[in-house]
């Protein structure tokens, strides 16, 4: 009925498909012979792209599969062995499908665990993408939003310019550049976020305020304490990020690659009666896109 290159599918195994596909799918004469038709086809082509890179699967590990099915049937295994027989399907051909299936997953785990990154792959990306490794610059500083009348905090502001300390009930923060109006949540917002973009224009030391808490009745005075300049992250210490990002990438770049390709390989080799034909048939139609592994 077909071959792909030195594999034969005959009449007799195109025939228990096709079966098979017409009691568990639901399908009928030509578009189950079809659907069978093409899915031996394109089985052939994942056992044939496994043996061109070596790929295989543990001993054992579809019939695991199919045991785990079996175990998670409704009605366990004898109910399971039961739908398997009414459709024509055996064991053997469950463990035939299973194992196709992981061969297929090995094939694009290996591309996928062969793509890599070279070192100066790296440098390049950071040199390109400086600006994500950009560490805004840090202020901490001392606030207290405890006033209630501007008499006392006028008091404590000149006590303070006098040499005087800060309050010891005030509390320490800081805040990033980029961070400015994120944590901004009430109605007084405006105020708060005039208090943070003045943190920013002050030298170390400055005393800011009397501030106006909107909407509550009280007055803030802050004093920067300390500055940490922007600075940007050292290429060795962001180098595992950005390689880990890039060879993500790649492997996907990779399996697109392979699934845009393999097929191809496997069509070029594939010929069909003319009188059976099926998508992955060369004398069939052409699909661009990848054919699926169902039945």
């Amino acid at each position: 009925m077909a071959s792909v290159g030195a594999v034969s599918i005959s009449r007799a195994e195109l025939g228990h498909w096709t079966a098979i596909s017409e009691h568990t799918r639901g399908r009928s004469g030509a578009d189950a012979r079809s659907h069978a038709l093409n899915y031996l086809i394109v089985a052939a082509w994942v056992r044939g792209e496994a043996r061109r890179r070596a790929v295989s699967v543990p001993p054992g590990a579809a019939g695991q599969r199919v045991e785990a099915e079996s175990e998670t049937f409704v009605g366990g295994r004898g109910a399971f062995e039961s739908s398997l027989s009414r459709s024509g399907e055996t064991l053997a051909d469950r463990r035939w499908q299973i194992e196709t299936e992981l061969l297929y997953s090995r094939l694009e785990s290996t591309v996928e665990a062969n793509a890599s990154v070279a070192p100066s792959a790296v440098a390049a990306y950071y040199r390109r993408h400086r600006n994500r490794f950009l560490v805004p610059e840090r202020r901490f500083f001392l606030s207290d939003s405890r006033y209630k009348n501007s008499g006392q905090i006028y008091r404590d502001r000149a006590r303070i310019l006098a040499g005087g300390s800060f309050p010891s009930h005030a509390i320490h923060e800081s805040l990033s550049k980029d961070e400015i109006g994120r944590k901004i949540v009430d109605k007084g917002g405006a105020n708060r976020r005039e208090i943070e973009r003045a943190i920013f224009a002050a030298p170390k030391g400055k005393l800011l305020g009397p501030f106006k808490n909107d909407p509550h009745e009280f007055l803030t005075l802050v004093e920067v304490t300390r500055i940490v300049p922007a600075r940007y992250e050292a290429l060795e210490r962001v180098a595992g990020q950005i390689e880990r990002e890039l060879k993500l990438a790649a492997a996907k770049s990779a399996v697109a690659r392979f699934r845009a390709t393999w097929q191809a390989r496997w069509r070029a080799m594939t010929r069909c009666r003319p009188s059976w034909t099926a998508p992955a048939c060369t004398l069939g139609k052409t699909a661009d896109s990848p054919l699926p592994l169902t039945l």
